[in-house]
This record gives structure tokens, sequence and C-alpha cells, in this order.
């Protein structure tokens, strides 16, 4: 199902679960032993398991997961019929993705740069609106293409470089959302 990201250190293996909402979850999984998330031990026991589905347990409680889509690192699961997206990173290669974006360094804001060159048909959003993780900034025009670029955290936009009818280059810094908690 999950594609693991081995670094043995004592057996075990060790990732990074970023939420849709922006939050970080440091996930150590020991060979036969307990889990450890952001450094708690957690008692969560694996009750079933099928090709996309799971069922754990924990604190008393059954969480049953469905993976209801999966595209490279990125998952969107419904746990206990609530819909979660995540993207399942190794360390490394989240140190080396918050290295390569070279953001204001500030964690409480995130630039939104235009994925490929193309033209703005649409802008859904004005500075100092408040957006949810998938909701949509605006429309870019690419190869003929409609793509509907979304917010990939909740948070409220600070700054907004682009109109209708702009002509944008890849990497140009269109959107930058403020992190709200």
């Amino acid at each position: 199902m999950a594609r693991e990201y081995d670094y043995r250190r004592d057996d075990s293996r060790l990732f990074v679960a970023l939420r849709d909402n922006g939050h970080r979850f440091k996930i150590i999984m020991r060979d036969g032993k307990i889990p450890v998330i952001d450094e708690k031990d957690e008692d969560i026991q694996l009750v079933r398991t099928e090709e996309s589905h799971m069922c754990f347990e924990y604190r008393e409680r059954r969480f049953h997961c469905v993976v209801t889509n999966r595209n490279k690192n990125s998952y969107t699961m419904l746990i206990n019929g609530v819909e979660y997206t995540f993207s399942v990173e190794s360390v490394s290669s989240y140190l080396r993705k918050k290295i390569l974006a070279k953001d204001t360094g500030d964690e409480s804001e995130l630039s939104i740069k235009a994925p490929m060159p193309g033209k703005i048909t649409a802008v859904y959003v004005d500075p100092g609106d408040e957006v949810n993780a998938g909701d949509p900034l605006f429309a870019l025009e690419a190869m003929k293409m409609q793509n509907e670029i979304l917010s990939p955290i909740k948070g409220k936009i600070l700054e907004l470089n682009i109109k209708e009818e702009d002509v944008v280059v890849k990497n140009d810094e269109l959107v930058k959302i403020g992190v709200v908690e």
C-alpha cells in the first residue's frame, strides 16, 4: 500500500507525514515495536489490513482507514469517514524540499509559485481572504488546458501578485499565504 522510506538506524524506518493543513508529524516505525509519533510512544495496534483498507486500535477506539487516492507520495485517506490528505516524505526528501523552496525562511508563510508557464484565466481570492487546504486560488491555462491551482494549507492570503490575463513563467511567485493553525 504505502511506499516506505527506509533509513536504517537501530532497525527503524523514519519518515515525515505532512497534513494538508501544514501540520507535520515525525514518525519512527521500529520493527515489531510501538511506533513513535512526535517523540511519544503510541500504543497503536493493527487489527486487520487489506489491499487499501486498514483497521487500527488506538486508546481503546477503532479507526477504519481507507486509501482513496494515491499520487506519488501524496495520499488521500478516509479515517472513520473523514477525509485527510497526507504527503509522506523521507526525512532527507523533506529537508531537501524545504531547502529548495527557499521561501522567506519564515515557516508561518508559504509562497505559491507557478508550476509551469501559462496565462492566468481566473483569480478566486483577494488579499485578506481566508482559505482552507484544497480551496481553489486561481486558474492557469497552459498548453490549452485549464489547471486549477489549489491551496495546500489553511491560511490567509497575504499577497496576490497576479490578475486575470497575466502571463507567468515557471517559478514566478504568485500568491503568498500566511499559515493559520
